[in-house]
Formats: C-alpha cells, sequence, structure tokens
C-alpha cells in the first residue's frame, strides 16, 4: 500500500516532536537533541513513504547537524571542538545517505558520495591546520610547487607504451 508522503511526513513530525517534548518536560533531553529527533522523524518518514531519497537527506543532516552539536555540549572533546568536526559530521551524513538509500536496491546511485567525499576532505583539512604547527604550513605553502615540477618530471620521463 502506497502512502501519500505529505501524510506520512507530518505524522512522524508530529510522533517525534511530541516524544521529543515530552522527554525534554521530564529533564530527560536536552535542547541538543531536538535535531536528532527531527532528523529521525525524516528517516522514519523516508521508510514509510515508499524510499524517497528527498526525505532521506534532510533526515541525515539533521541528525548529523544534532549530533555534531550534543557532542560540543558533552564537552566530549579533549580540545574545543574545531569547526573541521562538523564539516567531517556532514560528509557522514552524506555517506550514511548512500548506505542507506543503496540497501536493497539492484544499482545504487552514488551521487551522494561526492559531497559526501568533499565535506569529508574539506573537514579532515580544517582538523589538520588545527593540528599541524604553523612551521609546516608555512613551509608546506611555500614549497607545493615542487610536486607539481616532480609531477611534471615524471609524466615527461614515463616511456611510451
Amino acid at each position: 500500500m502506497q502512502r501519500n508522503p505529505g501524510q506520512v511526513m507530518i505524522g512522524f513530525l508530529l510522533l517525534f516532536m511530541g516524544g521529543f517534548f515530552l522527554l525534554s518536560n521530564f529533564g530527560m533531553l536536552r535542547g541538543e537533541a531536538f535535531l536528532i529527533f527531527l532528523g529521525l522523524a525524516f528517516v522514519g518518514a523516508y521508510f514509510f513513504s515508499g524510499r524517497q531519497v528527498g526525505l532521506l537527506i534532510p533526515g541525515a543532516v539533521l541528525t548529523a547537524v544534532g549530533s555534531f552539536a550534543w557532542f560540543e555540549s558533552m564537552r566530549l572533546w579533549r580540545v574545543r571542538p574545531s569547526g573541521g568536526w562538523f564539516f567531517v559530521f556532514l560528509g557522514l551524513a552524506f555517506a550514511m545517505v548512500f548506505i542507506v538509500d543503496s540497501l536493497g536496491r539492484p544499482k545504487p546511485s552514488t551521487w551522494a558520495l561526492f559531497p559526501s567525499a568533499g565535506l569529508l576532505l574539506f573537514g579532515f583539512f580544517v582538523l589538520a591546520v588545527d593540528v599541524v604547527p604553523r612551521t609546516w604550513w608555512h613551509m608546506a605553502t611555500t614549497w607545493w610547487p615542487v610536486l607539481l615540477i616532480l609531477l611534471g618530471a615524471l609524466i615527461m620521463l614515463k616511456p611510451r607504451e
């Protein structure tokens, strides 16, 4: 039986928002969990509406942003959380979109891997900038053209097949 996606989404939003506010009223949840609950409502609607990926994407992104906010509020980091972690969480959200949407499909769509890879690479780059000493970054930004020179020389000197 095919369900109306809008009806399913509204139902899930009401279910999850009601659950969040009830648990919050009893002091069992903090405000950061709201985005996680909202994201889970979208993910639930994705499964109940015939797997429409337009519901999975905001579900994964909201869950990732809520998870980042929760981790930040719990002070689970050894140091102050970097903005790089935000992009890592978003990259993982798109990786989850790919994984979840691919389950049971004969030919999975790979489009979600592109934003996932870009966000993960950028996030890890930002994390590296925070961790690697400034003197190394100065050296790397000064001498990186040497890599282009070496790559060009390797390409020119490679024998033809």
